[in-house]
């Protein structure tokens, strides 16, 4: 069973095992990596444990960047 919730391609939200609180990765696109340091995705803890108040933050960070915040 997954802990994960998909929002879109390359992004999910997730609960950290030891750290009890909800992260959202995301998947950074090849052409970009670079800047980067070459990493293949980036993680923002979403300062929450509660599940549904972490999925309306997530979102909310897109909404707001119109990206990944």
């Amino acid at each position: 069973m997954s802990t994960g919730t998909r929002f879109r391609r390359g992004s999910s939200i997730f609960l950290h095992p030891t750290r009890k609180t909800y992260y959202r990765r995301v998947q950074i696109p090849q052409n970009i990596r670079q800047h980067f340091s070459g990493r293949i995705e980036v993680w923002r803890s979403l300062k929450t444990a509660d599940k549904d108040q972490a999925e309306v933050r997530a979102r909310s960070s897109t909404l707001r960047r119109g990206g990944y915040s």
